[in-house]
């Protein structure tokens, strides 16, 4: 029964994890948007 718990609450963290990576990607893809937009007007 214990290593269930433990399976359990690895793959809990590891969908934790999976997510937080998730929000960052799509973060640093909004700056890159952002920052191309930004060179279009300067060029």
């Amino acid at each position: 029964m214990e290593k269930v718990h433990v399976w359990i609450a690895l793959h809990q963290d590891e969908k934790k994890e999976r997510l937080n990576s998730e929000a960052e990607i799509r973060k640093m893809r909004e700056e890159l948007l952002h920052q191309a937009k930004q060179n279009e007007r300067l060029a």
